[in-house]
């Protein structure tokens, strides 16, 4: 296997990773609302997940994956991929104002159909473009990502 390979693996592992934690969350949330428990709790351990882990996530790929796509056929997927993220964003700030369980729920839900859409598409659409991309070396993007991940985790801290 490639060292670039390699590169697009670790990513869509570790999107595979927020994607179960996300479903966790989303999941505490709908059961606290079903069962008429408070989803005070639940909610907040949704948005610490959104703010700490996916939302760092999300702009450290703007800055790096996403400048990097500059192929003639990308801008307009990676124009629609940080609609996603702003979407995500709305909702996340959407799920700190919500009053009333069901809005917990709904919010939760909408998170995370977006979320699956949109890890869909950069895994299965921009990932395999720039690895086939002789312009763009994954491999050295991947530590700054790393970087700016962190960064933005440590302003979210």
């Amino acid at each position: 296997m490639s060292v670039t390979a390699d590169i697009v693996n670790a990513i869509t592992h570790h999107h595979s990773e927020l994607e179960t934690a996300l479903a966790a969350r989303v999941d505490d949330v709908v059961t606290a609302a079903r069962t008429g428990r408070s989803c005070d709790r639940p909610v907040a351990d949704l948005r610490d997940l959104l703010s700490h882990d996916i939302v760092p996530h999300a702009r450290a790929e703007e800055d790096v994956l996403y400048a990097a796509a500059t192929a003639d056929t990308l801008p307009p997927l990676v124009a629609g991929m940080i609609f996603e993220h702003e979407t995500i964003v709305g909702l996340a700030d959407r799920l700190a104002a919500v009053v009333t369980a069901t809005d917990a729920a709904a919010t939760a839900y909408a998170i995370q159909a977006v979320f699956v859409g949109h890890v869909r598409r950069e895994n299965e659409l921009l990932l395999p473009a720039l690895a086939a991309d002789p312009t763009v070396d994954l491999p050295a993007l991947l530590p700054v990502m790393e970087q700016r991940f962190a960064t933005y985790q440590a302003a979210n801290a």
